[in-house]
């Protein structure tokens, strides 16, 4: 993750940032097996 976004601190922004991505990968993942 580190490398794909260079940033220097991992702040709440960002956590609430890859958790949001996470669910719209497991809700896309979800669509294609349907």
């Amino acid at each position: 993750i580190c490398e794909m976004w260079p940033i220097g601190e991992v702040t709440i922004a960002d956590r609430g940032l890859r958790e949001g991505v996470l669910l719209d990968l497991i809700r896309l993942h979800g669509k294609e097996k349907k």
